[in-house]
């Protein structure tokens, strides 16, 4: 792994271990966050009032989506247990606005100029190709669209570390994946600071 992404054979052992820890998602998130993950997931939903279309890429067991409040919701994501999961936590009623879409951010099966928003939660450091995810994600939005990303900010230095040992070996103790946690420390080790991928 590194800054810009990881092998396909990493990528393939990190899909395998994100299908274990599906009934364990959302509390592992937790854990990691000192449990503000609900808290920011709920702000950043906010950006999906009074749109037409989102899109929310690495959607996940749907955290997030039933969070948000577009007209119409499309959520990708390469792992099809991981749509399963979502459809069971969206309201019967309210499932014509959400469309699953199986697929990876570095080739979005949608057309340019797509969406309103592009919401990546959690899911930014494991793309397999940075780059081209934000390339294609730029791609399918709107002129004058937005993307918005939640993860946990890489920092330099002392609290960059901190934050690899509190994952890697506090965390992981407390939420019984202790697998899971040390993948995840490993993608958040490769991971860069925002400027890295942002600054112009």
């Amino acid at each position: 792994m590194n800054k810009s992404g990881m092998s396909s054979e990493e990528w393939s052992s990190l899909k395998d271990v994100f299908i274990g820890m599906i009934p364990r998602y959302d509390s592992i998130n937790s854990r990691i966050t000192f449990g503000l993950d609900e808290r920011w997931r709920r702000m950043i939903a906010k950006e999906s009032i009074g749109k037409d279309a989102v899109l929310e890429v690495g959607s996940g067991p749907g955290t997030l989506a039933v969070k948000l409040m577009s007209k119409k919701v499309y959520c990708l994501d390469p792992i099809p247990e991981m749509h399963k999961a979502a459809v069971k936590k969206i309201p019967e009623q309210d499932l014509e606005r959400y469309e699953f879409i199986s697929g990876s951010a570095e080739f979005i099966p949608l057309t340019d100029d797509f969406t309103d928003v592009v919401f990546c939660a959690f899911s930014f450091r494991d793309f397999f190709d940075k780059p081209k995810g934000l390339k294609e994600i730029h791609r399918v939005l709107k002129p004058g669209g937005k993307i918005v990303i939640l993860d946990i900010a890489k920092h330099d230095g002392f609290y960059g570390h901190l934050i690899y040992f509190y994952i890697n070996s506090v965390a992981s103790g407390f939420s019984g994946g202790r697998k899971e946690m040390k993948c995840l420390s490993e993608t958040y080790k490769a991971f860069a600071p925002p400027k890295y991928y942002f600054d112009p």
